[in-house]
C-alpha cells in the first residue's frame, strides 16, 4: 500500500450535535504525486486547493492500494480490495470482471439515508454486463468513463468511445453515449457536470453525495495548449511532460474553486462537506512527483 493525503473541508458538520444531514462532495484525483500540491511545497499552481487546506483539516497518514481500480474498490465498498474482487490487481479495459456484485457501495448505503447519489469521471469498477455499471450499484446518475484512462479530449481508449451517460427514467434504465462532446476535454466536462447538479439541487431538501472521480492527472498527459500556457510557463527547468502534468492539475484545481464558489453562491457550501484525495501517488518515471515521504 502507498500513503497519500486527505483534505478535509467543513469537518465542523460531523461533529455539531444535531445537524441537518450534510451534502458529501468527495474528489479524487487519479495518479497524483503525493509532493504534487501548492500546500505540499509543489511549484504546481493550486491555490484553491491550497486554501481547502488552510480552512480544513490535512491527514496525512492513511494509505490506499497502489493501483487506480483496487484503490477506488476500497473506497466504494470500505473494505480491504483483495475481499471486493480485486485479488489479481488494476483492471484491463474491458476485462470481464470487476467489483464483486455481493459488495454494498458506500452509494448503495448512502440512498438508505435519504441522500441522491452522483458520479462524475471514472468508473473502473466492471463494464462487462449493465449489473457491473454505476447505476446498477448505488448511483442515481452517472457522466463519465467505464474504464481507467484514455484520451481526455476524443475519449477514446483502444479504437472505442468511452463517455456516456447513465440514469432512470421511471426506472427504466438509459444509456446514452456522448459523441456530442467529443473535442471537449474531460476534466472541464466534470468539473461543468458538478456544477450542473448543484444549481439543480439548489432548492432540494434532499442531501446529495457526489463522488467526483477525474480521471487527471492520470497519463495520457494532456491539456489545452491555452492552459500549459497560463499555468506552467513558471516552470522553466522542467519537462514538456512535467508542465502537461502540472497543468492538469492545475485545471482540476480550477475546477475546485468553481465548484467552491456554485456551493457559496447556492447557499450549499455551509452544509457541505468537501473531500480531496487521490486513489494512489504519482506513476515512477512520469511527470509526476515520486519521493520519499
Amino acid at each position: 500500500m502507498c500513503s497519500t493525503l486527505i483534505l478535509l473541508a467543513g469537518i465542523h458538520l460531523l461533529l455539531a450535535p444535531a445537524a441537518p444531514q450534510p451534502n458529501i462532495l468527495f474528489i479524487m484525483a487519479d495518479d497524483l504525486g503525493y509532493e504534487d500540491l501548492g500546500f505540499q511545497g509543489s511549484d504546481i499552481l493550486t491555490p484553491n486547493l491550497d486554501r481547502l487546506a488552510r480552512a480544513g483539516v490535512v491527514l496525512e497518514n492513511h494509505y490506499v492500494m497502489p493501483m487506480c481500480a483496487p484503490s477506488r474498490a476500497s473506497f466504494l465498498t470500505g473494505r480491504n480490495a483483495i475481499k471486493t474482487g480485486f485479488w489479481s490487481g488494476n483492471m484491463s479495459p474491458f476485462a470481464e470482471w470487476g467489483l464483486d456484485l455481493a459488495e454494498t457501495t458506500i452509494a448503495e448505503m448512502l440512498k438508505g439515508y435519504g441522500y441522491s447519489t452522483h458520479l462524475i469521471g471514472k468508473w473502473h469498477q466492471g463494464m462487462s454486463t449493465w449489473s457491473m455499471t454505476p447505476v446498477m450499484r448505488g448511483f442515481d446518475t452517472f457522466l463519465g468513463q467505464y474504464h481507467g484512462a484514455g484520451n481526455y479530449f476524443s475519449h477514446i481508449i483502444q479504437d472505442a468511445y468511452d463517455l456516456r451517460e447513465d440514469y432512470r427514467v421511471q426506472g427504466a434504465f438509459v444509456d446514452k453515449i456522448r459523441t456530442d462532446l467529443n473535442g471537449t476535454y474531460s476534466t472541464n466536462i466534470y468539473t461543468d457536470r458538478t456544477l450542473s447538479l448543484i444549481e439543480e439541487n439548489t432548492n432540494s431538501t434532499d442531501p446529495w453525495f457526489i463522488f467526483l472521480s477525474y480521471t487527471a492527472p492520470h497519463k495520457q498527459y494532456m491539456a489545452p495548449k491555452e492552459d500549459i500556457a497560463e499555468f506552467s510557463s513558471h516552470m522553466i527547468y522542467s519537462s514538456p511532460e512535467r508542465k502537461k502534468y502540472a497543468t492538469m492539475m492545475s485545471i482540476l484545481d480550477r475546477g475546485v474553486g468553481q465548484i467552491e464558489e456554485a456551493l457559496r453562491r447556492t447557499g450549499a457550501l455551509e452544509n457541505t462537506l468537501i473531500v480531496f484525495t487521490s486513489d494512489n501517488g504519482a506513476v515512477i518515471d512520469s511527470g509526476g512527483a515520486v519521493t520519499i515521504l
